[in-house]
This record gives C-alpha cells, sequence and structure tokens, in this order.
C-alpha cells in the first residue's frame, strides 16, 4: 500500500535588470558683446584780413609824385587740428547654462524565489525516496 508525499524545495530564478543612472553636467556658454562709442573733435582756423581804411599823404615837396599807402584784401588759411576718434569700448558679458545628459544602464541582479514540490512515495513503513520535478517553477514579480 504506497500513497506520494511531497517535500517543499525552495528554488530562486534570477534575471538580470537595468537601472538607467542619467548624468547631467551643466556648461556654461558665455558670450562678450562690445560696443564701442567714438567721438572726434576738430578745429580749422581762418585768418583773413581786409582793407579797413586808405588814407593819401603828401610824401615830399619836390618833382616826384605823390605816394599811397594801400593795404590790399589778403585771406590765408592755417591748418588746424584734430583729435582723430576718441573711442571707449564697453563691455557686456552674456551667459547662459545649459544642461548635458549622458545616461547608462548599470546591471543588477533580481532573483525571486519559487517552490518546487518534490514528490515522493511512501510504500507501508519504508520511505522510497524517488525525486521528479512535477511542477516545474515559476516567477514571481
Amino acid at each position: 500500500h504506497c500513497h506520494t508525499k511531497y517535500n517543499i524545495k525552495l528554488e530562486q530564478a534570477c534575471h538580470e535588470e537595468y537601472d538607467v543612472i542619467v548624468d547631467t553636467t551643466y556648461i556654461e556658454e558665455c558670450q562678450d558683446i562690445v560696443t564701442q562709442h567714438c567721438q572726434e573733435t576738430s578745429q580749422q582756423i581762418h585768418h583773413s584780413s581786409a582793407v579797413v581804411g586808405h588814407d593819401s599823404q603828401v610824401v615830399s615837396h619836390g618833382h616826384g609824385g605823390y605816394g599811397y599807402g594801400k593795404r590790399a584784401a589778403d585771406a590765408e588759411a592755417q591748418p588746424g587740428y584734430s583729435t582723430g576718434p576718441q573711442c571707449h569700448a564697453k563691455k557686456d558679458r552674456q551667459c547662459h547654462k545649459k544642461p548635458v545628459q549622458n545616461s547608462r544602464k548599470i546591471p543588477r541582479q533580481v532573483c525571486v524565489p519559487y517552490e518546487v514540490k518534490v514528490p515522493y512515495e511512501v510504500c507501508g513503513h519504508s520511505h522510497v525516496h524517488v525525486e521528479q520535478y512535477a511542477n516545474g517553477y515559476g516567477y514571481g514579480h
């Protein structure tokens, strides 16, 4: 007279899972905006002269004629000066942060325990041990 009994055996099913790690690096990008303000000063000098009066007089009592004093109008320009452009620059820096992302996978092992029923026959008072994996195994999540 025999009947079947079961031993419960614990096994583990393992598999690899991946964690995704995202590294973010911030890069500061800047630009310099240079504004140049210039100003120039120049000056010119003009000289002029003109007749402002006229007179005649007897220079000598003799056989000679009369002498006349006379001033003619005349104008001349002299070179002036120029400072040339005088400039000053104003620098304005504009910056902004730009994120740069890099992702990487890190593997890790995940193990899930499961039960295996191992049947064996019991006949009379003696034990006959027959291992047989009837149920297989299942994964739990």
